[in-house]
């Protein structure tokens, strides 16, 4: 498949999603699976079939508005110039309110989820999937289960990360 195919696919399948039930390539997802891009990357691309491999679809956000939207509160860093990174900082994007706005799109989308949805929400060029999204959420039933009995029913939020991250 080209990448233009692939573009496309994505593009068609931000067109057909329900955010009310996660869906998959063979019908409904163990999860709903997101990502924040405000650009067509071809890595982009290798995620979304990762994900479709995984059961899911891939639900990229800020794809059509991303680079357009501003934050609620305004530009991130007006004293010093704008959110525009400069030549001497360490991020390796043009404007550094991205790592704001992904969150920002992030909270959009789960207003429109059911209660208790599962999410895995992931970065964009960085990743990609290698086992089934069932075999992830059990995984996570297994590490939230002991929190989600002592809340009475709330499913808790999980970051993962590694303490080597770039730029960290």
């Amino acid at each position: 498949e080209t990448h233009e195919q692939a573009l496309k696919s994505i593009w068609a399948s931000m067109e057909a999603v329900r955010r009310d039930v996660p869906k998959g390539p063979s019908g409904q997802a163990a999860a709903h699976v997101f990502a924040f891009s405000d650009q067509e990357n071809p890595m982009l691309c290798h995620l979304a079939r990762s994900v479709e491999a995984a059961g899911g679809w891939l639900q990229v956000l800020g794809l059509r508005d991303g680079k357009l939207k501003q934050l609620p509160w305004g530009d991130v860093d007006a004293m010093g110039g704008g959110s525009a990174t400069r030549a001497d900082e360490p991020w390796h994007f043009e404007d550094k309110s991205i790592m704001l706005k992904k969150h920002h799109f992030l909270a959009r989308a789960l207003r429109e989820m059911p209660p208790n949805a599962t999410v895995v929400f992931v970065d964009a060029f960085d990743v990609l999937f290698q086992r089934p999204l069932d075999e992830l959420v059990e995984a996570y039933k297994r590490v939230a289960g002991p929190a989600v009995a002592a809340s009475g029913g709330q499913w808790p939020v999980v970051y993962g990360g590694g303490g080597d991250c770039w730029v960290f």
